[in-house]
């Protein structure tokens, strides 16, 4: 039997507890399934070195900010790029 990093169990809870809401964040900015578990995916990866390096000080709010983030990025790639003129 393979013990199991607490690091990697505790960050599966973590996973589970959040999902529903960075996806309906997700599904409410996009209006499809498959590009807001995309954008969640995205999210959830970016917690993994944010929580080694610095945890955000509120959890749930980080989240849906960057499950936003995610989401602009999904509907205009690059619209935010520095040297974009602003419209």
């Amino acid at each position: 039997m393979d013990a199991v990093a607490p690091g990697r169990t505790a960050f599966a809870i973590l996973y589970e507890r959040r999902r529903a809401s960075v996806l309906a964040v997700g599904i409410g900015a996009l209006g499809s399934r498959d590009d807001a578990e995309d954008a969640a995916r995205e999210a959830f990866a970016a917690l993994a070195p944010a929580l080694a390096d610095q945890p955000p000080r509120e959890l749930r709010a980080w989240l849906i900010r960057v499950t936003r983030n995610r989401a602009i990025d999904h509907v205009a790639p690059g619209a935010f790029a520095p040297g974009t003129p602003s419209r």
